[in-house]
Parts: structure tokens; sequence; C-alpha cells
């Protein structure tokens, strides 16, 4: 964990844990450290491990919530005893289980319940709604704007890269090697609960795969960088072209997008084929059908050719020509960009010098994979 992730979790901790400390003066009446304890441990997960399945707001707020109620129902069935107390933890355990809402800090709250003292037993069924869930609450809310300081995703979910062209299948790198169903029938046979997901166990595998395959090529590709196979001679449509101008032009040279430079010469945007069809036909349809429709306000609005600057899209990806093309070739095998635009300084972005497409490092790699047979 780095320092400032480090800090910023240690700081939402002490937070999280403050409020579960005024919720206790608020609802019991007194500070009391078995409804404090449980919630220290929420905090853990909550604030050192937020991707956890353990962690996720559907466990912290059902596994808190669930398990406070069957602490109350033990109580008031078997009284304040050892039996109660474990079966409370038992049970909750179960129920969490059945609802896939698993929070180890569950087990304490539901033994809160029952050993948490007169000041809790007197709460009844108040208690799993005030303090139990509206601290489980106040400490996912802080858990969310944490990670989002640190630009991290939560709730939690793996980012699953879609096949492209809209088919239904998975994208090629997720059908080589180990398929999720390989790791659903492994995990099928473990009898233990893994604190990992299923889809970050497959991410994880894939990346790892990935890592492997760009090590075993990398003595190969190492030297290889953008400008030793891009294309210099590049087709760039401008900003002020109309789209009728445009379309012919990507249709004269059979291009499916193309690189948009302003009245400078610099690299400004990205149009797609698709986006000039729609555009132009959005554009035909709105058009008056009869003089009666005509009307000086409207006729700028119909009859003013759109150009390409109207529906040119953020550029994608860009590269260096120095850069290596082992550190981006997923890029490319995850169907992530066919064409990336090679750039003088990424960080400037308005220099083209050449592209690269995906059968440019497909080529080379080819080329080196029959080098080596």
């Amino acid at each position: 964990m780095q320092s400032r992730e480090l800090v910023l979790s240690g700081l939402a901790a002490v937070l999280g844990v403050a409020l579960a400390d005024v919720l206790s003066l608020w609802a019991l009446g007194e500070r009391n450290p078995w409804f404090i304890a449980p919630m220290g441990a929420s905090a853990v997960l909550l604030y050192a491990v937020p991707s956890s399945p353990l962690a996720q707001p559907w466990s912290v707020l059902l596994g808190n919530t669930l398990s406070a109620c069957i602490g109350v129902l033990c109580v008031l069935c078997f009284g304040v005893s050892w039996l109660s107390g474990a079966l409370a933890v038992s049970l909750a355990i179960m129920a969490m289980a059945v609802t896939r809402s698993l929070h180890p800090p569950g087990g304490a709250v539901a033994l809160t319940a029952v050993l948490g003292g007169p000041a809790i037993q007197a709460l009844g069924w108040r208690y799993p709604l005030v303090p139990v869930m509206l601290d489980s609450i106040l400490m996912v809310l802080i858990a969310i704007v944490l990670n989002q300081l640190l630009n991290r995703r939560y709730p939690h979910h793996v980012h699953r890269q879609q096949a492209a062209h809209a088919v239904t299948e998975a994208p090629p790198i997720q059908r080589q090697g180990i398929a999720r169903s390989d790791i659903e029938a492994v995990l099928a046979t473990r009898p233990e609960i893994l604190d990992i997901s299923t889809d970050d166990l497959e991410d994880f595998i894939q990346q790892t795969e990935l890592q492997s395959l760009k090590r075993h090529q990398s003595q190969q590709l190492s030297g290889i960088c953008f400008a030793e196979i891009m294309t210099h001679e590049v087709k760039t449509l401008e900003s002020n072209m109309n789209l009728q101008q445009a379309l012919q032009f990507l249709k004269r040279h059979e291009l499916s997008q193309a690189a948009v430079l302003d009245s400078e010469g610099r690299l400004s945007g990205w149009v797609y084929w698709d986006d000039v069809c729609a555009a132009l036909l959005a554009h035909t349809e709105s058009q008056p059908e009869s003089a009666e429709e005509w009307q000086p306000a409207r006729a700028m609005m119909h009859w003013q050719p759109m150009r390409v600057e109207d529906i040119q899209k953020p550029l994608p990806s860009l590269v260096e020509e120095d850069w290596k093309v082992i550190d981006h070739i997923h890029w490319f095998i995850q169907g992530r960009h066919h064409v990336v635009p090679v750039v003088s300084d990424v960080k400037d972005a308005t220099s083209l010098i050449g592209i690269v497409t995906q059968t440019d490092v497909l080529a080379v790699w080819f080329r080196l994979a029959s080098t080596r047979v």
C-alpha cells in the first residue's frame, strides 16, 4: 500500500470508528466496547481491503444487520446465556452464507446482541436498525468517498473487456488458455470459501498469462520501438471539411477511421466511418420536406453543412515513436485498439507523425515467431 493510500485509509478508519463511538453514546447512552469492536473490524475490511468480497456494501449492510437480528432473536428465545451467544454466532454465519453477505464482523455483531449488556438488550429490535445498520451505512459511505479520492472503483467489480463488433463471445484473450469454466470447476472441488471473487480470480489469471507471454517475448521485442513499425504516410481529414467530402475521402482511401487536423495542421480529434454516415443520415432526415416548412431561422439549422469538427471524437490512446512495442502490446491483443496514433509528445498530443495498426503489431510478432521457429 502506497503512503498516500495508507494515510487516507488510516484517516477513514479514525472517522469510521469515531462515528461508531458517537452512535454508541447516542443510541445506548454509554460508550459500549462490545458494539465498537465489531465496527473496528468492519473498518479494517472497508478501508484496507475494499476489493474483498467480504467488504462490499451488500456484505457489510446485510451481514451486520442480519446478524444483529439473529442475536436479538436468540436473546428473546433463550435469554442471556452461553447457549444463546453460541447459537447467535452460528446462525449468523449460516444466514450470511445463504444470502451471500458473508462479513466476518457480523459474528461479533450477533454476539454483542447477547453479551453487550443491559443497554443493548433494552433496545430489542431497534438494535439492528440503530445503531448497527445506521453505522454500517455511514461506514460504507466513507469507503465510497475514500476510494473516489484514491481513484479506485468501489463497490469493487472487475471491468470485463467487451468483444469487438458487438458479438456475444468473449474477446480473443479470454478464449485462450485457462477459461472461466475451468476456474469454476476447480473452485467447486474446494471445501473452503476463498476471499476472492471468481471475476477477480479470472482477471488475475489472465493478466498473469499476459505478463508471462510478454516476458517470454520481451527478449525479442524489447528492442523494437513504434518508430520501426509505424506507417509514416497518414491520410488525415481537415476539421473544416464537410461530411460529404469526409465520406468520399474515407471511401476513396478505404478507411474506417481517420485522424483530424485543425486549420494549423495540429492533431485535434478522430473520426469514424459509422459516425459520418449516421450524422449525414440524421441531417438529411431533418431537412424540410416542403416550401411551407421553410423558415429563415430553420434554414441555417437544416441546410448549413455539417463539418468534421462537429462530430469528431477525442483522441484514442497515444504512443510516442521511441516507446517499446512490448509495453503496449496488450492494447492490441485485448482488442482495445485497432489503430493508435504516434505523436512526438503525448503531453502535447498535437504533432501526428504516424500511426500503428493492429496489423502492424501482428506482422512483427509473426515475423519474430517465424524466425524463432
